[in-house]
């Protein structure tokens, strides 16, 4: 049976205190290990804006891309809350831009859905798709668009009509 991450260490990592994180791990805890809600160390950091401990936690071996409940990564996790400067750490350190999570969205798909134009333009510059579709054959374009984020929509169509470069 995988190790059981526990819900205070992954509260610390979340809240950024980065000594409780080593102290587990120290102790022998899986750097990889998911809590009972199906998240990691990575995702905690990431979702709490936590570039410390995200970064001790990928320098000791963190899966950049370990799958949480759903499907859901870091990266994902980082973009939904609109955690830019994670996300682009976690790009620096080569997360999958076009994962998709159980909904097959991705990172770019829920960036452009909360409107983080930062993440959508960062995704972008790391080569997310703009042609990947989600569940319901809805585009990273047609949710921006739906949502109301015309500055991101137009940024998605510039980036979907520029021939890639050779």
């Amino acid at each position: 049976m995988p190790q059981l991450l526990p819900a205070d260490t992954i509260s610390a990592a979340c809240r950024g205190e980065l000594q409780l994180v080593i102290e587990w791990l120290t102790k022998g805890g899986h750097i990889d290990a998911l809590d009972r809600g199906g998240y990691g160390l990575l995702h905690g950091a990431a979702t709490g804006g936590q570039l410390r401990v995200a970064k001790e936690l990928l320098q000791r071996g963190a899966s950049v891309d370990l799958r949480g409940t759903g499907g859901i990564t870091a990266l994902m996790g980082a973009v939904a809350e609109g955690r830019h400067a994670i996300v682009r750490l976690l790009l620096e350190h080569k997360a999958s831009t076009d994962l998709q999570e159980a909904d097959e969205m991705t990172a770019l798909m829920m960036a452009a859905c909360k409107g983080r134009q930062e993440c959508v333009q960062e995704l972008l510059q790391a080569g997310a798709s703009t042609a990947l579709r989600d569940q319901g054959g809805i585009t990273a374009l047609q949710i921006a668009a739906g949502n109301g984020h015309a500055a991101i929509a137009k940024l998605l169509r510039q980036h979907a009509a520029t021939p890639p470069a050779s």
